[in-house]
């Protein structure tokens, strides 16, 4: 068997596994994304959970009654990480940036790691807390191992 038959059965594989996880996490389909300076990883898209896309490329969240909104991240990584990788998320509203999410090891929790150069899909859980302001804002995520960012996407979300 040639390594390209192989290949080609794997992409197929891992883009099954990819839509059984989409339809299991209930998430969104894609939204609009900014990529806010990725290092050694590629965005191929962003999911948010409940997210309404309008034309203005507003992803519109209606929070009542919710404690977390669920989001994904598709990506591809040209080199291998074999440190630990970090999960940041800020929201920028007012020109103030706010940490709303952190988690320090996201390995074998949402990734298994060490990363090799491939696909990968990363998903969590971001906490609503009740003080969380209505409005627009601009929110950003990170994904880094040691001193290399890995990705970074920014999303326009309209919290209702």
């Amino acid at each position: 068997m040639n390594l390209s038959c192989c290949k080609s059965r794997l992409l197929v594989f891992v883009s099954t596994v990819i839509i059984i996880l989409n339809s299991f996490l209930d998430i969104a389909e894609g939204v609009a994304f900014t990529d806010c300076g990725s290092g050694t990883g590629t965005v191929l898209d962003v999911h948010l959970q409940d997210c309404v896309m309008h034309e203005n490329k507003l992803c519109y969240i209606d929070t009542q009654n919710k404690t977390f909104v669920r989001f994904g991240i598709h990506f591809i990584t040209e080199i291998g990480m074999y440190d630990t990788v970090t999960s940041v998320g800020t929201a920028r509203k007012w020109g103030l940036h706010t940490q709303v999410f952190s988690k320090l090891d996201i390995c074998n929790d949402s990734l298994s790691c060490p990363l090799q150069p491939d696909k990968h899909f990363y998903s969590d859980d971001v906490p609503l807390p009740s003080w969380v302001p209505k409005g627009e804002a601009n929110v950003q995520w990170k994904l880094s191992s040691g001193s290399n960012e890995i990705l970074c996407v920014e999303v326009d979300v309209n919290v209702l």
